[in-house]
């Protein structure tokens, strides 16, 4: 008689559990269809990055699913109102200010700022070169792989404790270890034990044993993974943040190392002077430019826009160009990026069917890998 009791189940996702409940003619403001709506929200917010959504928002985005398709309003803002405060009395949902966080984000959040604080505040150790907790940022180019080594010769030198080093992805691993010639560089989740994202129990957990932790790549990690690590982390030991904070932010949600730059409490060091490309370059100058929504670009031997009339056209000067130059330099030495996957010509899928023809085309006797 109350399908909407199913929404508390995991794995009955409340869009499946309203059509249930809609065709039952069930209550239309049972506090469970109110409750689940606002789980529903609160995940989607998740999904998109958000820690947290404004009380007025979830409210209207309520209303206004709760009373989809009906003739008269079923439910009222005071129905959300009270579900809402019954929420917060269950420990369910935390309301700071106008700001609606679902418990373990808040938690999470407001756990990992105080652990952070605590280190902060912590005397150096003897013979330390840098802060309890500093951060390293700057675009592709600017020497940070340079400075970690430099930074993890001086440490092995002077304190010879041991050094751990992590990255989010496996690559950035990989390119740790390729890069500074330490082998003890692995994920984040290996490093701490973590089986997956989804850790509903409490694991039984080992505090990291480094003296010195390295952390690369730091603008892709999220809330949760700040929190799993910062947890873990030896109150003696120090921390370096590395990353670039103009990267697109976490796919989950929390735009940690940005938060953490922009706090002002921890020291910071920007590199800004790029060592890739050649001094006259219009590369970085140009990205700069881009960063501060400035069109006024530099135009020049290694950086150009050519113009085109939609995508086929566009795929087709992709083409020509890709040809040429790996005629000239070789094909390890060009790349292609576009920002579409699919329904595109000039995507990803396309482009990679099409150039294949050309550079590495079916022939008899050519043992070929399907995947």
């Amino acid at each position: 008689h109350r399908p909407y009791m199913l929404s508390a189940v995991k794995g009955f996702g409340f869009l499946t559990v309203d059509a249930i409940g809609r065709q039952c003619c069930c209550a239309l403001n049972d506090p469970m269809r109110i409750s689940g709506c606002i789980g529903h929200i609160m995940n989607q917010a998740m999904k998109e990055g958000h820690l947290f959504k404004q009380r007025q928002e979830v409210i209207r985005e309520a209303l206004e699913m709760l009373n989809r398709d009906l003739q008269v309003m079923a439910v009222s803002e005071q129905d959300v109102s009270q579900v809402l405060y019954r929420l917060v009395l269950q420990k369910s949902i935390v309301v700071e200010e106008e700001r609606i966080y679902s418990i373990r984000q808040y938690e999470e959040e407001t756990q990992t700022a105080s652990m952070i604080a605590r280190r902060l505040l912590e005397k150096p150790v003897l013979l330390s070169i840098a802060h309890p907790i500093s951060i390293i940022t700057g675009g592709p180019g600017t020497g940070k792989t340079t400075v970690l080594k430099v930074i993890l010769y001086i440490h092995q030198a002077l304190c010879r404790s041991e050094v751990q080093l992590m990255a989010p992805t496996g690559r950035a691993a990989r390119r740790m270890v390729e890069s500074t010639g330490c082998e003890n560089a692995s994920t984040m989740h290996l490093a701490l034990g973590l089986l997956g994202d989804d850790t509903d129990f409490e694991p039984d957990f080992e505090y990291l044993s480094a003296g010195f932790l390295n952390v690369d790549e730091v603008s892709m990690v999220d809330m949760h993974l700040a929190y799993e690590f910062f947890r873990r982390v030896s109150r003696h030991a120090r921390v370096l943040l590395v990353g670039d904070k103009n990267q697109l932010p976490s796919v989950g949600a929390g735009d940690v190392f940005r938060q953490l730059i922009a706090c002002g409490l921890i020291p910071v060091t920007v590199l800004d002077l790029v060592y890739r490309q050649g001094a006259l370059s219009s590369i970085p100058y140009n990205a700069k430019l881009m960063q501060e929504n400035k069109t006024n670009l530099s135009f020049g031997e290694d950086f150009q826009f050519i113009a085109c009339k939609g995508a086929d056209e566009a795929a087709e000067i992709v083409r020509r160009i890709y040809l040429d130059e790996i005629a000239k330099n070789g094909m390890d030495q060009v790349q292609i990026l576009t920002p579409y996957r699919k329904r595109s010509a000039a995507g990803v899928d396309e482009l990679n069917k099409s150039l294949e023809d050309f550079v590495n085309p079916p022939i008899a006797g050519k043992k070929e890998l399907h995947i």
